[in-house]
């Protein structure tokens, strides 16, 4: 995490002593952290400086954090102090090594009623994941109240999704408030583990009201989960910019008076926020395919943007948005974006799988009724996250809406994300009730594995490469590695009624396998692609097992071409030779010397499941066609 405790700032053994004394006092459940209203923030100076607004946004990865600040006067510096939660004790912010500063800048931001405001911006950096950690912001003398923030796992985590807050749109800043509060509160009584929050624009009605900004940014969340906002059509003026501090801007997306278009990334997801506010697509594809060539490896591609080209309200039939619409999905489609999060319409919605601007409602689906490997990307538009204004559905339903709704209540959804799947639930907070579920899995799993038993003796060892959740799978490119001191490589085949070409490299220890399928598979269960032959290497001494490695496997897609790493789930296909009678890894004449004491044994006698292994060549009987077997096998 944060370098509170290297080479430079090491403590005496006393010290640490004590700090992990105060570490067990910070686990009482009387905790300290509970004395504090994270809602308030204070003047430390009441005479000249007074902090405002303060929110965290996500940095430009995990191990960085965003805080974004207002001060009544020009301050002398900009600072956000953290440290390990475990080390407030008390109500008292550590001082010295216990604590890193991070200084950052301010400028000149909105005024009211002839007060200037300055907006201060401070990246932190050196993140870990799942620690606590408390902060507090100030110019280096006059500091907030503590605030706290835990980072997680960014593999396994959860996003909380919300849609226009629109605080003021209502009539009443006071009602919309509490309505936007409620549903953080509610969202995170729920769901504590949340990362951050993610926002699909128009926090606020009116785009220069500083009294509505004070509004969105007053619930106690704020502090301590981040929130990666969008700019909304009524978000569009410079005061945005004041409070929200975007990791990764481009200049692509901008408008005179809102910044352009940012990224940011959690572990393998990419996250890609468009200004939609600029209706110029081809300016947000330039940045989309910029952006995925600098991070190619992301696993997930998430998008989100404020104007919904997929919606069922009013909005959904507006030549501004279906031209956006027109403009961008090409783009989602080429880019293999999973999903589109977006606002606007405040009503819900949750497209079909979307390629080609049509739906493609025929998916593999898994016995959690999940969408398998999906052939496109799925569209969510949130519905009003603080109940400050809704819009009524077209009368006639969409060709594209899987589920729609207008519940005018408030709702928020929750995506959780895994290395191999994605839930996305939306939540009504009257009752807190789940109204819309979807899932997909992401994630081809690849395994090889031997059919033969020890009721087989062959000549040869043939293993079998199988895919499971494999939807629409044409290509297969495997490696496989062996021991070449025990088995030699022979051929690789389809299996029937695979069809289409395969060919193979030998280099020392490992074969490589490339298919291409003429028919795509499609499957939730494991199902045998390839069939791979092996056999003995001759010698005087042949060990008991000939195992089969799968070092790597990928595949692709009808419609993707994109190779896209498998899951190996069964790493290791063992053939054993069971002549090897006495289990000493050789295969010598004690092996010969066990079986001939079953000599003329037959199935029909009462330990016949004891003697059996001697049967070679599986006809019942043992007997001298079976010795010959096993002298053939140790003489070769």
């Amino acid at each position: 995490m944060l370098s509170l405790f290297d080479s430079k700032r090491r403590l005496t053994t006393i010290t640490v002593l004590v700090l992990a004394l105060l570490f067990l006092i910070s686990l009482l459940p009387s905790g300290f952290a509970d004395k504090f209203k994270l809602n308030s923030v204070v003047n430390a100076d009441a005479s000249s400086y007074t902090i405002s607004d303060v929110v965290l946004n996500p940095g430009k990865n995990e191990s960085e954090m965003n805080v974004t600040y207002y001060t009544n006067v020009n301050p002398v510096a900009a600072k956000v102090q953290v440290t390990y939660k475990a080390l407030v004790v008390g109500g008292n912010f550590p001082s010295g090594s216990n604590a890193v500063t991070f200084t950052g800048a301010s400028s000149e931001a909105a005024t009211v009623s002839s007060n200037v405001y300055y907006s201060n911006k401070v990246t932190i950096t050196g993140i870990t994941p799942n620690t606590d950690f408390a902060y507090r912001v100030g110019d280096g003398t006059n500091w907030s109240p503590i605030y706290y923030f835990s980072s997680q796992d960014p593999y396994n985590y959860s996003v909380m999704f919300v849609g226009d807050p629109q605080i003021g749109s209502s009539g009443s800043v006071t009602n919309d408030t509490y309505g936007w509060t409620n549903t953080l509160n509610k969202a995170v009584a729920m769901f504590p583990k949340m990362s951050f929050i993610m926002s699909a624009g128009d926090q606020v009605e009116t785009n220069n009201s500083e009294a509505q900004y004070d509004a969105f940014l007053s619930p106690s969340v704020l502090k301590s989960l981040p929130i990666a906002t969008v700019v909304g059509n009524h978000d569009g003026s410079a005061n945005y910019a004041y409070h929200f501090t975007q990791p990764n801007q481009s200049t692509l997306g901008a408008t005179t008076v809102s910044p352009g278009d940012y990224y940011y990334t959690k572990g393998d997801t990419l996250f890609m926020v468009l200004n939609t506010n600029n209706s110029s697509a081809a300016a947000h594809v330039q940045f989309m395919k910029e952006t995925v060539a600098a991070v190619p490896n992301a696993k997930w591609k998430f998008v989100s943007f404020h104007h919904d080209i997929y919606g069922a309200g009013t909005h959904s039939l507006e030549s501004s948005i279906t031209n956006l619409r027109a403009g961008l999905f090409p783009t989602f489609d080429e880019l293999n974006i999973d999903m589109i999060f977006m606002g606007h319409d405040h009503s819900y919605v949750r497209t079909f799988v979307m390629k080609g601007d049509k739906p493609q409602k025929n998916q593999l689906v898994d016995s959690q009724g999940r969408d398998v490997n999906p052939t496109g990307s799925t569209y969510f538009t949130a519905n009003s996250s603080s109940g400050s204004k809704y819009y009524s559905l077209q009368t006639t339903p969409e060709v594209y809406s899987a589920v729609r709704s207008q519940l005018r209540v408030p709702t928020f959804s929750t995506i959780d994300v895994s290395p191999t799947s994605i839930t996305v639930k939306t939540f009504r907070t009257d009752t807190m009730e789940v109204v819309d579920s979807y899932g997909m899995v992401k994630d081809t799993e690849a395994k090889v594995y031997s059919k033969q038993t020890q009721d087989v003796h062959p000549s040869t060892f043939e293993y079998y490469y199988a895919l499971t959740n494999g939807n629409y799978v044409n290509t297969v490119d495997a490696t496989f590695g062996f021991d070449s001191t025990r088995i030699k490589f022979k051929k690789a085949e389809l299996v029937s009624p695979n069809a289409g070409v395969i060919d193979s490299k030998l280099e020392g220890n490992s074969v490589r396998v490339v298919a291409g399928l003429t028919t795509a598979i499609s499957t939730i269960a494991p199902t045998d692609v390839v069939k791979l032959t092996f056999e003995l290497v001759p010698g005087p001494q042949k060990v008991a097992s000939a195992d089969l490695n799968l070092l790597s496997s990928s595949t692709s897609s009808v419609g993707l071409n994109k190779d896209t790493k498998s899951t190996i789930t069964g790493k290791t296909g063992s053939v054993i030779s069971y002549y090897d009678f006495n289990n000493d890894g050789l295969l010598t004449a004690s092996d010969l010397s066990k079986a001939l004491q079953y000599y003329r044994a037959t199935s029909n006698d009462t330990n016949w499941n004891a003697v059996k292994f001697a049967d070679i060549n599986s006809d019942n009987v043992v007997d001298i066609t079976d010795f010959t077997l096993i002298l053939r096998q140790i003489l070769e």
